[in-house]
């Protein structure tokens, strides 16, 4: 049996729809923007707009935390990409530090345009965990993102399904 984002969405509504956008913004290869154009042929877009909005920035978070747990310590503990194994806690080495310092200065931007980026947005969301952000502006940028991302498909949705007569 094969999923896909409209059968997901039509057969069990919106909890299809929260599914569908979880697994796509997480780093499952899976597409919700033509489960949520869908949506607004059926849904109330309040519906519409709040569902998507919980379960994509859940798959974000989702990956935030695969990349703090998991990727940053591969990355630094047995990787050794930071530089050389130092016995004790870790301490951050150079490089480390200059792609904190970079993320600090312009990966708040990437987040929020990242749900918009096809392919690269959601496995940013991991990079952006392993650098492990402060969590509270993280949320705040993926949020702005998300909201910009839906508002922007339901606007779609809806002219689409206008122009259609629907």
């Amino acid at each position: 049996m094969m999923l896909d984002p409209i059968s997901l969405l039509t057969d069990y509504g919106w909890a299809g729809l929260l599914l569908v956008t979880f697994l796509a913004a997480s780093i499952v290869p899976f597409p919700s923007d033509p489960a949520i154009v869908a949506a607004v042929g059926f849904m109330p877009l309040e519906v519409v707009f709040l569902v998507s909005m919980v379960g994509g920035t859940l798959g974000s978070i989702t990956n935030y935390f695969i990349g703090s747990r998991g990727l940053h310590w591969l990355w630094f503990h047995k990787l050794h990409l930071g530089g050389p194994h130092q016995e004790g806690p870790h301490k951050e080495t150079g490089h480390e530090k200059r792609a904190r310092k970079l993320f600090e200065k312009y990966g708040y931007y990437a987040i929020v345009f990242a749900p918009i980026i096809p392919f690269v947005g959601d496995p940013l969301m991991i990079v952006a965990g392993a650098l492990r952000p402060n969590f509270t502006k993280f949320i705040i940028a993926i949020t702005i993102g998300r909201v910009a991302k839906n508002l922007l498909l339901i606007y779609f949705g809806t002219a689409l399904f206008k122009f259609l007569g629907f």
